[in-house]
């Protein structure tokens, strides 16, 4: 996936060195700034896309692990958008303008936090350099051509292309480019470990997490079908050389609690477990905490709508753990037992009143405070939430006309532009002047976006 933004280069990486970095001092997230107009564009292409995982607290232990790297990083952002994908291949990459992405997969590769931390490094290297913004310095017919093909990729992924976003993006990007492109690519994989390498020393973090990583992905590779994780990121015949060191490897016992990694590992193998058809056994040969068993399985069952199954397993997660108390809480919702679930959010959010998650599975939907849905630097999982909060207020209002605006905030942010507007239309047809308010504020978020996109050449859809 990485060499579909960054493959369309000059053979020679000396030649970049030449060129002015245009964007380098710009905010990353900032609406002045292509990159993000473009990143956030295909954010929210594959945002709408049926392999997109839905599950709060795995986002926000995403959001944590990375905390533990930016700090380190020249970013002038210090967060990053971020989504998780289900998906049968093992992948990580990033979109301009601070988008990351995560398959489930992966997890089936990475059984600890430090080795994740070195991927998760080397792909916060690879917006830290700039890689997007130094390629798209070449002329407008390569960067017209870069576009095109991600529109590609991410349109067949959409479209279930193989059954499989990743092989989608990797058919539209890498595998159309001419071999004396992909050497430049290499380069920027090399000096995207030695940066990663970088973060993970000044955070304290083992250093030799990467060499880890690469063995482990190479070790995969044998007498296997290729990691899709080495196709879209090539690797220089140095790579693994560059990761060694003579120094012992840190022990395990020194990596410190793994207690929440484990759990948003359980949690990406349980959907990853659901694309098959024997889904326990694929558990149990990937996890080997039991109580992360019963948990995945729990969450599979959930998935499958297999609601004795999940009641069943449900009585044995834990409470004290955020992804099992939620599971546990949606699973008693989806079978009716809304007084037992109620307990389990009324003293979560005794501990956190702001746990957006739990506010949103709680049935007084009143408990959002105009502060937290007001906040400026909110993640996308979480302007989900509140936006489907928000739809439950009008819809319990029987409000037509907000109701229909907020399906077309919701509908925007999966990448439906056309549908979104058309929605704001039929609100304003049956709105209030109270209700005008809000209507024409949502209208003009989806206005100015669209505006913007146009500008920098990105045609509504």
């Amino acid at each position: 996936m990485i060499s579909l933004f960054f493959a369309l280069a000059l053979s020679s990486p000396k030649a970049e060195t030449l060129l002015p970095n245009l964007e380098a001092d710009l905010d990353e997230q900032s609406l002045s700034n292509p990159s993000y107009i473009l990143g956030q564009h295909w954010f929210r292409k594959l945002h709408g896309s049926k392999h997109f995982i839905n599950f709060p607290p795995a986002y926000d232990y995403f959001r944590s692990a990375l905390a533990k790297l930016l700090p380190y990083t020249e970013l002038y952002q210090k967060n990053i958008e971020i989504g998780l994908l289900n998906s049968t291949k093992s992948n990580a990459f990033v979109l301009p303008g601070s988008h990351m992405f995560l398959y489930s997969d992966m997890l089936s590769k990475i059984d600890d936090e430090q080795t994740l931390l070195a991927l998760l490094a080397h792909e916060l290297a690879h917006l830290d350099l700039k890689h997007y913004e130094r390629q798209s310095q070449h002329s407008e017919q390569e960067k017209s051509k870069a576009m095109l093909l991600m529109g590609a990729g991410i349109a067949a992924a959409l479209a279930g292309a193989q059954g499989d976003a990743s092989s989608a993006l990797f058919l539209s990007g890498i595998a159309n480019q001419q071999e004396n492109r992909l050497s430049y690519s290499r380069f920027q994989e090399q000096e995207a470990d030695r940066q990663a390498k970088k973060y993970l020393i000044r955070a304290g973090i083992d250093e030799h997490a990467a060499t880890k990583l690469f063995l482990t992905f190479f070790q995969g590779t044998i007498g296997h079908d290729p990691i899709e994780f080495l196709s879209t990121h090539p690797i220089p015949e140095s790579r693994l050389a560059d990761s060694l060191s003579t120094t012992p490897l840190q022990s395990v016992l020194k990596q410190g609690d793994q207690t929440q990694f484990n759990q948003f590992r359980a949690t990406l193998l349980a959907y990853r477990a659901s694309l098959m058809l024997d889904s326990d056994s694929y558990i149990h040969s990937h996890i080997n905490i039991q109580s992360d068993q019963i948990y995945a399985k729990a969450l599979v069952a959930l998935i499958n709508n297999d609601r004795p199954k999940a009641n069943l397993l449900a009585k044995d997660l834990d409470m004290a753990l955020d992804n099992q108390a939620y599971l546990k809480t949606r699973i008693l919702i989806n079978s009716g037992k809304i007084e037992q679930a109620q307990k389990i959010i009324k003293h979560k959010l005794n501990l956190n009143k702001n746990k957006l998650a739990f506010i949103e599975l709680s049935p007084d939907s009143h408990l959002l405070t105009n502060t937290q849905s007001q906040q400026v630097r909110l993640m996308q999982y979480e302007k989900d939430i509140i936006n489907r909060i928000h739809l439950r207020q009008a819809k319990e209002a029987k409000n037509l006309a907000l109701t229909r605006a907020y399906e077309a905030r919701i509908v925007f942010s999966k990448g439906q532009g056309l549908a979104a507007l058309n929605l704001v239309k039929r609100a304003e047809s049956v709105a209030d002047l109270d209700d005008l308010e809000i209507i024409s504020k949502i209208k003009q978020e989806i206005l100015d976006t669209i505006e913007l996109e146009k500008g920098n050449n990105i045609e509504l859809d």
